[in-house]
């Protein structure tokens, strides 16, 4: 079954993505990297195929494929809580550190860039 992608999905999708390729150039710049392939129901989210390591990749494609598949969205009356205070979170393992690693350092860099909206959910 093929999944409606909303504006809020496609939203995240991009931000995810934005966030991993920030820290994939400043902290793997010694690697080599390729861009990602989205295929299949991930290229629904038109989400820009960023050049990443190995790792990096890995990570994004997961995320993209969690974010698709989360319960939270299908729920009527429900709104999605921010992954950092989910009941039942998608990531676990080393991908869960790894993420939380990568938006702790992209999030301060595009506060600092100038995205000044991102200063509530990167606190709370």
């Amino acid at each position: 079954m093929l999944k409606v992608v909303n504006s809020r999905i496609r939203r995240d999708a991009v931000m995810l993505s934005r966030m991993v390729e920030i820290y994939c150039l400043d902290q793997h710049s010694d690697r080599e990297k390729s861009a990602v392939g989205l295929k299949g129901v991930l290229e629904t989210l038109e989400v820009e195929s960023p050049n990443l390591c190995g790792q990096c990749s890995r990570l994004l494609t997961h995320g993209l494929v969690k974010r698709l598949s989360c319960p939270f969205d299908s729920m009527p009356g429900k709104t999605k809580p921010r992954c950092k205070h989910c009941s039942e979170p998608c990531y676990s393992g080393e991908y869960r550190n790894f993420v939380k690693q990568v938006m702790r350092y992209s999030g301060l860099r595009l506060i600092r860039a100038g995205r000044i909206d991102l200063i509530w959910k990167y606190f709370f």
